[in-house]
């Protein structure tokens, strides 16, 4: 073990495997551009313990322990099943990614959940991983590329955005929340590189103990053969779903058979937005406006 001095200035620096770093009160300033990689275990100690590096690198399991004192940084890395350990509530106000099943662990006391706000109006990438705590977002666009997990709630505000990537299987951004998820900003949907999707390809991008709000505005993809994604809010989740307007059978094309399903089920009270009891409206009840739906999107698609 070692407790760092003061070092300014420096150079790029490494935390190796083996190596463990107590800051007790020093200043680790690096040099315009600089970073330092994290691969063992570095620690913030005290109140004035500062780590101030362009990039900070936390890879091959690393661990950045952040008790008390400050980091400034553009960059924070965490990749290679790597952990940044946090007391108390943190801001983090720069650039932020996770990859490769890496984690934050917000630690509380009492038992009390911390929260990680982030306030960046830069983009933060999150492709696998846990926040142990909960995450608030403001003014900030995380760009989801893969299952974050969340153990405590999900809260987006207003000037908050999601991008998540839409992909075959489970390669698709998604949120795992255990506690609730309160909605607001924006959402917007992007193709995976190569991915073509087909009418009834569905994707949760939420789920949660329970949900409250709506994004204020979603971006889709444009979609071929007449498809277009809807977003359906549900108790527990959010869902992504690819469809035709009055594909109410999700076959690809707008015919007869859903202008059967609104007629059997005609004035009917049905769970919201299920197509095969042709509410597409999503309103509950198979009427007038279902009707209206499959007729303006009559014979689009293609013929199965």
């Amino acid at each position: 073990m070692h407790n760092l001095a003061s070092q300014t200035g420096l150079t790029a620096i490494s935390v190796n495997p083996s190596g463990v770093f107590i800051n007790d009160g020093g200043r680790h300033f690096g040099a315009s551009g600089e970073k330092i990689i994290i691969s063992g275990y570095y620690q913030l100690k005290t109140s004035g313990a500062k780590l101030e590096f362009d990039t900070i690198d936390v890879r091959n399991s690393g661990r950045l322990d952040w008790d008390i004192g400050d980091i400034d940084t553009d960059v924070l890395k965490l990749q290679d099943t790597s952990r940044w350990e946090i007391s108390g509530n943190a801001s983090f106000a720069d650039t932020l990614t996770m990859r490769d099943t890496s984690e934050i662990e917000l630690r509380g006391t009492g038992g009390v959940l911390t929260t990680l706000t982030l306030t960046s109006t830069s983009s933060v990438l999150m492709v696998a991983g846990t926040i142990d705590g909960n995450l608030i977002t403001s003014a900030t666009n995380i760009n989801l590329d893969g299952e974050i997990e969340i153990t405590g709630t999900l809260s987006q505000l207003a000037a908050g955005k999601i991008t998540a990537e839409l992909g075959p299987g489970t390669a698709s951004g998604k949120f795992t929340v255990t506690g609730t998820a309160s909605l607001a900003g924006d959402l917007v949907l992007d193709l995976d590189g190569g991915y073509t999707p087909a009418a009834g390809d569905t994707f949760t991008l939420i789920t949660a103990s329970s949900i409250s709000g709506t994004f204020d505005m979603v971006t889709v993809p444009t979609l071929s053969n007449d498809l277009t994604v809807k977003i359906t809010y549900n108790a527990g989740s959010v869902v992504a779903r690819v469809e035709i307007p009055g594909d109410l059978n999700t076959d690809g094309f707008v015919g007869i058979d859903d202008l059967n399903n609104v007629l059997s089920n005609w004035n009917q009270t049905v769970t919201p937005g299920d197509l095969l009891l042709g509410d597409p409206s999503g309103d509950g009840f198979v009427g007038i406006e279902d009707f209206n739906v499959m007729l303006s999107n009559w014979n689009k698609g293609v013929l199965p």
